[in-house]
């Protein structure tokens, strides 16, 4: 070989090497991105986690304060507040009545 065709060897060994050292540098840096969005994701699902886990708590919380025996009870004891006996009186109306009232509601807003 001429030493023209060893120095255009040599040129172009060292050209492949530089791309494919560029593409492993390029590789690596790549590769711990993605390690570290990983990781980012990971944290950020145990937050998410956690955070869920107060609203559970707080939305039991809330059940308990606002439960109907908790509310009767404070009710009596601070208030002097006395349950109403169950007087739920059923009205009748007939089918009859009900028409009359559409017809003089309907007259009203002809």
């Amino acid at each position: 070989m001429s030493s023209k065709t060893k120095n255009t060897f040599v040129r172009n060994l060292l050209i492949v090497a530089a791309v494919v050292a560029l593409m492993l540098l390029g590789y690596v840096i790549l590769l711990q991105e993605v390690k570290e969005l990983n990781k980012e994701k990971v944290e950020k699902q145990d937050q998410l986690h956690e955070k869920n886990n107060k609203i559970r708590e707080k939305f039991v919380e809330i059940q308990k304060l606002t439960s109907e025996d908790r509310i009767v009870a404070l009710a009596a004891e601070k208030l002097n507040m006395v349950r109403a006996e169950d007087n739920n009186d059923i009205l009748q109306i007939s089918e009859n009545q009900i028409l009359q009232i559409e017809r003089i509601i309907n007259r009203k807003y002809e």
